[in-house]
């Protein structure tokens, strides 16, 4: 939380305040940024339909203190010939998690008073972020921006000890779950999962990973305040991007003591 579309909306938004330098180097490897954008979520789409060490590493890294990411990061950078495609993913990756860090204890919060779900809450939230863009609610591939290239799959997989297969496949199911699973869900498609999802596991609330017709009115004062923390936390994220590039190209890892990064995703 939040989800794919807010993810992918706020990399573009931080991207464009990001010093004329900065984004002159991430621009033309705007694809490896726009995968960082949605940081270790994209271990969770592996085979997805059961636990696996793949997704199960993408809860690990969810749940453990953002530094640890960024240590790891530290020496696989240094190891890698295609360096400007790597800073681009991690300066997409860093936006995941101030967002994440940002939201989630306000959402965790929400959760406690008002008893609306996780993922009710964040779909909520993706529909209006994609009201404000203007985009076609029904039809709207929320994952376009993806690609599962293999040189894009074997620049990311170290960062999480995986192989760029196991990378590009995360990638593809990403794509197919959400552009086509979870997209256009007002008709037959929804129903059938609500159906399905009540009587198999009604825990993963599989009816509210499809955009909504419109918001739970008890969720328009959430989405108010995360609206704020959005806006309020991009400046925190432009600091954090410029002192990582700065970092990583002089091997300074005492970047990794840095406060925010005690904080994990979740």
């Amino acid at each position: 939380m939040p989800t794919t579309y807010t993810h992918y909306a706020y990399g573009q938004e931080v991207f464009h305040k990001l010093p004329e330098e900065l984004q002159r180097k991430i621009e033309p490897y705007i694809e490896y940024y726009n995968i960082g954008v949605h940081g270790p979520d994209i271990l969770f789409y592996y085979h997805s339909y059961c636990k696996n060490k793949v997704n199960q590493y993408g809860v690990k890294v969810h749940h453990e203190p953002a530094r640890e990411f960024f240590k790891r990061a530290f020496k696989v950078f240094q190891a890698q010939k295609n360096r400007n495609e790597a800073f681009a993913y991690l300066a997409g990756f860093m936006t995941h998690f101030i967002l994440d860090s940002s939201c989630h204890p306000y959402v965790r919060k929400r959760i406690k008073e008002t008893g609306i779900s996780h993922t009710e809450i964040e779909t909520d939230w993706d529909f209006e972020v994609m009201q404000r863009d203007g985009r076609n609610l029904n039809h709207y591939k929320r994952a376009c921006h993806i690609k599962d290239k293999k040189e894009i799959a074997a620049v990311i997989a170290p960062y999480f000890k995986k192989s760029a297969k196991q990378i590009q496949v995360s990638l593809f199911h990403m794509k197919l779950v959400i552009n086509y699973i979870f997209r256009s869900g007002f008709g037959v498609k929804r129903a059938i999962t609500t159906v399905i999802g009540g009587y198999v596991s009604p825990e993963l609330d599989l009816h509210h990973h499809f955009i909504p017709k419109e918001i739970n009115p008890a969720d328009a004062e959430t989405c108010k305040h995360l609206w704020e923390l959005y806006n309020d936390s991009q400046e925190l994220c432009v600091e954090m991007i410029i002192k990582l590039y700065k970092a990583l190209h002089s091997m300074d890892m005492s970047f990794c003591k840095e406060r925010r990064l005690s904080r994990n995703f979740s």
